[in-house]
């Protein structure tokens, strides 16, 4: 949908899926259902999302066809490779400092931890969505026109910074009653981790930019490179900082950890 700029398709599809899911959810709760209903709910809206999809490509776009090639197979499976190993690793060495604070720390530690990390987890949406409009066309310029694409990427991180700078100082100055409004006055101990992890945000948006670049530009082994070096050094200052200073040192270290993969 992204490829041929129909967008609007996606958005259409999953928002009926959500209300759907979280109206189906809450009638589960209110009728004494469990927890494994709630996952069967779940999975059954995210397998109608497929079947919708399949049928806008097929009605809207383009047909799908069930042929096979054992060429374009074999190629697929060179390529996919480092783009594998990089969703790997990104879903493993995603949230650290979650778990090393759960065995460090105990479950209060992990919860108001979690509690600021969805608050800021929740603007994040705000850059992906940015940059998944954006990829295609990036990776377009620049095996055509790589002037074009260098534009587009200094574009790119004017307009991340512009939202996402102002955003992190609203939330640093406002994390007490933002806390409070949310979460209720025994939330306290979350108020500094959220002020240390708002400036998370300008630090995620240019790393959603330069990991799509690397891609963009077929560089895929260099970004799975550098995702292995700093999964090495989140594990050990995440340790290092979580059993000195507790949430603070993992929110130090979620913010310093993805410094240095910016710079890399």
């Amino acid at each position: 949908f992204i490829a041929y700029q129909r967008v609007h398709f996606q958005t259409y599809t999953t928002l009926v899926a959500a209300l759907l899911n979280t109206g189906l959810s809450l009638y589960l709760l209110a009728a004494g259902y469990g927890i494994v209903s709630l996952i069967i709910a779940f999975v059954a809206t995210k397998c109608l999302i497929t079947v919708c999809y399949f049928f806008l490509l097929n009605r809207y776009i383009l047909r799908l066809r069930w042929d096979f090639h054992w060429s374009s197979s074999l190629l697929l499976v060179r390529k996919i490779k480092m783009f594998a190993a990089s969703s790997i690793l990104g879903g493993l060495f995603a949230r650290p400092e979650v778990i090393m604070l759960t065995l460090l720390r105990g479950e209060a530690q992990t919860g108001y931890y979690t509690a600021a990390l969805k608050l800021v987890d929740l603007c994040y949406l705000l850059p992906d969505t940015f940059m998944t409009n954006i990829f295609p066309t990036l990776s377009r310029s620049y095996h055509h026109v790589r002037e074009k694409a260098q534009v587009i990427q200094d574009k790119s991180i004017k307009y991340l910074l512009a939202l996402s700078l102002p955003l992190a100082a609203a939330m640093t100055v406002a994390a007490e009653p933002i806390i409070q409004l949310l979460y209720g006055p025994g939330f306290q101990d979350s108020v500094l981790v959220l002020r240390i992890l708002a400036w998370n945000l300008p630090v995620y948006c240019l790393n959603g930019l330069l990991w799509r670049v690397l891609v963009a530009r077929g560089e895929q082994s260099s970004n799975v490179r550098v995702q292995v070096m700093t999964a090495c050094t989140r594990l050990a200052s995440g340790y290092a900082l979580i059993s000195g200073f507790g949430i603070l040192g993992a929110a130090a270290s979620s913010v310093a950890n993805l410094m240095l993969h910016n710079r890399l």
